[in-house]
């Protein structure tokens, strides 16, 4: 019996675009080696497909991706029943590559990477992997870890961080602080202990490349920041333990897009005998902080009734704005200090999750409409993606 891949449009609309959905059911039926893959749709096209390793230690997050030639038709809201097939087979196809997608490593002169660049047609982002702002691991400023310092948006090349800067200097005299980051964790405690919440400073805890991917459907990387502990008193056992911790950051920029996806998990592996013991995921809070030049009179869009999404924008030229979109809730309204010192940096947290799926934007809106960007691509990439199954 033939293979098949159903495709799910939970929209009442036709949709087409990059769908991405766990390799590891699809090869444990199949068998298809990844390099002989082959998909296609109901009408015989031949679809672009890029298998990626996630998570070196865990095969279980193994991506598909995949790009439609064709929309699918419009499918129940829950997912019920599918909208299209694709034929999964099985055969030789050259190695496809995407001139418009890319991904370059900065390396210092101990060989380590300290930054990656990502790039599509629309966008370019860099993110910093070590603490300090350069490869310098000697510079006093070491709060830069795993901040994105620098973005670029459509064919002008300007910095969207510092972007009235941007205008006049070019690449010159930069704000040195800005960057979009997350800047701490919160891991849930046990019920029994007094405190709700440890807090885990992430703004200076270096990040290691641990796997990274460029195909014709996405640019992908997975960083892991530096460990940390995570002890607690066990009642069960009268002693107290200890959780070796990392947290996880997958990006990944799709085709085209002028978004970044985030996912973002804390794991950990309980440190007496843990040769014997599977990782878990613990329960955290993000954190995020940006030092970004919008202006002293910028527009703050966040609704309380739909807490997933929320757009800062400048409603005058050059009408630059960012986006966030989350599968978890915003927890708290985005805060800022406008018309002081610091008007630049604002702040926001999620609700506590084991897994948390984020999108940053980044647009030009000369309407003023930033929130109709990120409210439609909140639906779309977060709310109810596309599926596969």
């Amino acid at each position: 019996m033939a293979n098949k891949l159903a495709i799910y449009n939970p929209s009442s609309y036709q949709r087409g675009g990059h769908v991405s959905t766990p390799w590891k059911p699809i090869y444990d039926q199949t068998r298809i080696p990844p390099a002989e893959l082959i998909l296609r749709d109901g009408s015989g096209n031949e679809l672009t497909t890029q298998i990626d390793k996630v998570d070196p230690e865990d095969a279980s997050r193994d991506i598909l991706s995949f790009s439609l030639a064709e929309p699918v038709q419009p499918g129940p809201e829950d997912y019920s029943s599918p909208s299209a097939f694709l034929q999964i087979s099985k055969g030789k196809k050259p190695v496809k590559v995407s001139a418009e997608l890319g991904l370059d490593i900065a390396t210092g002169s101990s060989g380590r990477a300290w930054g990656v660049l990502l790039y599509n047609s629309q966008l370019k982002v860099f993110i910093n992997l070590a603490n300090t702002p350069g490869p310098d691991p000697l510079d006093p400023r070491n709060w830069y870890a795993g901040s994105v310092t620098s973005v670029q948006l459509g064919h002008d090349k300007k910095e969207m961080l510092d972007r009235f800067v941007a205008e006049i200097l070019f690449d010159l005299e930069h704000d040195p602080e800005k960057r979009l980051q997350l800047d701490y964790i919160q891991l849930a405690r046990p019920n029994w202990e007094t405190s709700a919440y440890e807090q885990v400073d992430m703004f200076n805890r270096s990040y290691r490349l641990i796997s990274q991917a460029a195909g014709p459907v996405r640019v992908s990387l997975t960083i892991v920041s530096e460990p940390f502990d995570y002890r607690f008193f066990d009642p069960f056992a009268r002693k107290n333990r200890v959780i070796d911790c990392r947290l996880y950051r997958i990006l990944s920029l799709y085709s085209g897009s002028d978004y970044l996806i985030e996912e973002l998990f804390v794991k950990g592996i309980l440190r007496e005998n843990n040769n014997n013991l599977e990782p878990v995921n613990l329960i955290f809070m993000a954190q995020y902080f940006a030092h970004m030049d919008m202006g002293k009179e910028l527009r703050i869009y966040q609704f309380p009734f739909v807490p997933d999404w929320m757009a800062i924008g400048v409603p005058w030229p050059p009408y630059h704005g960012y986006g966030f979109a989350t599968d978890m809730h915003i927890a708290s309204q985005v805060a800022s200090s406008l018309y002081l010192e610091n008007y630049k940096r604002f702040s926001w947290q999620l609700s506590p999750s084991k897994m948390a799926r984020c999108l940053h934007l980044f647009m030009y809106e000369d309407n003023g409409r930033f929130d109709n960007k990120i409210g439609h691509l909140w639906y779309e990439e977060i709310y109810k993606p596309l599926k596969a199954q």
